[in-house]
């Protein structure tokens, strides 16, 4: 998992991963994207500090300060959060920056999860 953030070698960490076969979930501006996504779509190209500040307003418990939150109450929008994530990342493609602020693939790696969960285990 990797944020945007400011990162200056952002691309290049993802890059690497990609060509080593590692798969890769990103969050651009941040992670915290990702938690808004729960409650409601975002669409600004804000910077981290306004996704942060605004995590904050949505998201009950969650402190900026500490990245603290009970993912509790999150649990039961995570359906909601991976579409509009999907909904996000086809916005961001038709505008001709495939992963562009915002956008996060989360969704992906949280979807990867649950459709494993749903697997028989090994004997």
């Amino acid at each position: 998992m990797f944020d945007r953030d400011i990162h200056p070698k952002f691309d290049e960490a993802i890059q690497r991963c990609e060509s080593n076969g590692i798969g890769v979930g990103r969050s651009n501006p941040c992670f915290e994207l990702w938690l808004i996504l729960h409650h409601e779509d975002y669409d600004k190209s804000d910077g981290r500090h306004s996704v942060q500040a605004q995590c904050e307003r949505v998201c009950a418990g969650y402190d900026k300060h500490t990245k603290g939150l009970d993912c509790s109450d999150l649990l039961q929008h995570v359906e909601a959060a991976i579409k509009r994530a999907e909904d996000q990342l086809a916005r961001r493609k038709n505008e001709g920056e495939e992963f562009g602020c915002p956008s996060t693939t989360v969704g992906h790696l949280v979807q990867a999860i649950l459709d494993a969960a749903k697997k028989p285990a090994l004997a």
